[in-house]
């Protein structure tokens, strides 16, 4: 996991080797895990630019954050997609005289790099790890005959904040400063749209947000809920934050509802 500086050098490389780029954002945080300084690159260095919007099976994207650009849905855990993007890159490769691309493959960490590419090869070529940041160097991937993959470890922007790069997913909850501080921020996202279905998860009736609607006693009410608890039984409210937040990055916990989204959805059935 590697930020802008000092990466994007490393980056003009890979754009420089390569005629398409697969830029992969996750559908939970489309418009937030969109890498903009390098797509301004890509465009510049006149590659083509196709935007992988990938986990669409935890969350259904807002597609507005790509209004304009050439994107693909995928899903890597339920294999779908994978037709569309082939049929991209084969006629990007079927309009180049040597017959054959090279397809470089850029992203913020987490977002399902390796998942999609091994899901596109159709086996395990690219190792898979839960952790934020786990593709350590420049992978090649022969695709078939006619397209090599570049696949690159994850990078993110200079200045980004541990709790900025966790809320997209892309920093390790073992390695935060104040895991407390961004857990407590996760359970007041889902109490201001009044959506308490994470609870059920741990077991823990909504009444519990609905009455108490104090984030740092939910936390508690989840750690004592899980068997967090040190001498005194006191809970372990680091830990019980860790979970949380491993939960929500892996999309254990449900997707936050977005309530604009959900008052069109009721619209177009009223107008249907």
């Amino acid at each position: 996991m590697r930020k802008y500086k000092g990466f994007i050098s490393r980056v003009k490389e890979i754009i420089n080797k390569s005629d398409v780029i697969l830029e992969i954002v996750d559908a939970r945080d489309v418009k937030g895990t969109r890498l903009r300084r390098i797509e301004d690159i890509i465009k510049r260095s006149r590659r083509k630019l196709i935007i992988v919007i990938n986990k669409i099976d935890l969350y259904e994207p807002e597609l507005n954050d790509v209004r304009g650009e050439d994107y693909v849905l995928i899903s890597a855990k339920d294999r779908k997609g994978k037709k569309q993007l082939m049929e991209k890159l084969n006629k990007k490769a079927g309009k180049v005289k040597r017959g054959r691309i090279v397809v470089g493959v850029v992203g913020y960490p987490n977002v399902g790099k390796s998942s999609i590419i091994n899901y596109l090869t159709g086996r395990r070529r690219v190792k898979i790890e839960s952790t934020p940041g786990s593709t350590k160097g420049e992978q090649f991937i022969r695709l078939s005959n006619s397209i090599l993959l570049i696949d690159t470890p994850g990078v993110y922007r200079t200045k980004e904040s541990q709790v900025s790069l966790a809320l997209k997913f892309a920093y390790p909850a073992d390695r935060l400063r104040d895991p407390i501080a961004l857990a407590i921020e996760i359970i007041k996202s889902y109490i201001k749209h009044h959506d308490y279905s994470f609870l059920s998860y741990y077991k823990i009736k909504p009444m519990v947000a609905e009455s108490e609607q104090n984030p740092l006693d939910i936390l508690e009410h989840i750690g004592r809920r899980k068997g967090f608890l040190v001498k005194g039984g006191v809970v372990n409210m680091p830990e019980a934050a860790k979970t949380i937040i491993r939960d929500y990055q892996k999309g254990i916990l449900p997707p936050i509802r977005n309530e604009n989204r959900a008052k069109k959805k009721r619209q177009t059935k009223r107008n249907s």
